[in-house]
């Protein structure tokens, strides 16, 4: 065989291999590849109400572990507030302590003396380019109840928001927690400052006005209410 055929006999193998190189999957990744988590839901915080609804489920919460207790009901809790002041942190402060009176717990005054209850806040800010799918539509029964998404008028957002909230709440007992829980909620991005340290969105004593204004119009109507967690 002379030279030139022996020449095009290992170019056509080259091209061969080669193409048979690029049809085979790449069995190795130099970092790990990113991937999707299983769908999940999570709510949007868009009004004061939804603080509310936010400090009830946190009261619910500490009355199931008072109850579980002997002689819970009667022990008495102090509320310590958080160390980043905003607008949210004072309102929410007011709701929770609201909330915990309406479920039954005795929160102490002054707040020196009881078992404390802390909680902390944290804003989370993603940067651009959060993206979501389109929600799953079911009616057969094939997803979770809690991902069957029937209506679109239940979706808030097409777009995936760039804020987050996460707020954790902490009874402490001696050297051990008698509950430990983190909440997390999406944020409009518009609404973000509300949440900022040192926060002015709005005026604190208007803020507080409206939230005892509502309260006290419950109070009117009939007294405190049989605590139950409001329906968002």
């Amino acid at each position: 065989m002379n030279s030139r055929c022996r020449s095009r006999l290992f170019a056509a193998a080259l091209v061969l291999s080669t193409a048979a190189a690029c049809s085979a999957p790449q069995r190795y990744s130099p970092i790990p590849l990113p991937a999707n988590h299983p769908t999940s839901l999570q709510r949007e915080v868009q009004a004061v109400h939804h603080w509310r609804l936010m400090a009830a489920s946190i009261a619910l919460a500490t009355r199931q572990m008072v109850e579980s207790e002997p002689g819970g009901m009667t022990a008495s809790f102090t509320l310590v507030p958080s160390q980043q002041t905003s607008d949210f942190s004072q309102a929410f402060h007011e709701l929770l302590i609201t909330e915990l009176h309406n479920a039954g717990l005795r929160i102490a005054i002054p707040p020196a003396a009881g078992t404390a209850i802390r909680y902390t806040i944290q804003l989370v800010e993603f940067g651009d380019g959060r993206r979501t799918d389109y929600p799953l539509y079911a009616t057969d029964g094939n997803l979770p109840p809690e991902l069957a998404v029937t209506d679109a008028s239940e979706i808030s957002d097409w777009r995936a928001p760039r804020h987050e909230l996460m707020v954790t709440t902490s009874i402490q007992r001696g050297d051990s927690y008698g509950l430990r829980r983190s909440d997390i909620y999406y944020l409009r991005s518009e609404d973000a400052q509300l949440y900022r340290p040192g926060s002015s969105g709005l005026a604190y004593t208007r803020l507080i006005d409206l939230v005892r204004e509502q309260e006290t119009r419950r109070m009117r109507a009939g007294g405190w209410p049989s605590y139950s967690l409001p329906t968002p």
